[in-house]
């Protein structure tokens, strides 16, 4: 048995810069998807996110150090939400068939339960933090979910 999912989202971003330095950007997103619950608090989200950077290798008093081409500061913070690629559920899913018999006269029709109801089934929602420190090639990264512990992350830019 295969699920047919759907969903739709509506976004609105907007991004500000001034004088090269500093950024700031806002995102908001209304989406929904049909393996979400009926209610309509379980069925539409709104999901957002707030940025800002700053290139502080743009700055004058960076004018000293000409080695150093890049170094710049960037934090977020937003709601983000998934669905659960399993939750197939919000509402109950039956499957039709035939219970088969020795004598073709004694066969019976059948409905048989695939999945269960789960009409409050809602997103997996998670708050985030993220801090990125860049300089040069490489970009030092932290995150932290919803009060746990922050992890760090070492990667090339």
């Amino acid at each position: 048995m295969s699920a047919t999912t759907a969903g739709s989202r509506f976004s609105l971003n907007g991004t500000y810069g001034f004088a090269g330095r500093y950024v700031v950007n806002a995102v908001l997103n209304y989406e929904s998807a049909n393996t979400a619950g009926s209610r309509a608090g379980a069925l539409w989200l709104p999901t957002w996110n707030l940025g800002a950077k700053w290139n502080i290798d743009r700055e004058t008093f960076m004018r000293p150090f000409r080695n150093v081409s890049k170094l710049a500061v960037r934090l977020s913070y937003g709601l983000t939400a998934k669905m659960n690629e399993e939750a197939v559920n919000a509402s109950a899913v039956y499957q039709s068939g035939i219970v088969q018999r020795h004598r073709l006269g004694d066969r019976e029709n059948k409905i048989d339960i695939r999945h269960l109801e789960n009409r409050d089934l809602t997103w997996e929602k998670m708050y985030e933090w993220n801090v990125r420190l860049g300089a040069g090639p490489v970009e030092q990264s932290g995150q932290c979910h919803r009060g746990s512990l922050p992890t760090q992350q070492l990667r090339p830019h």
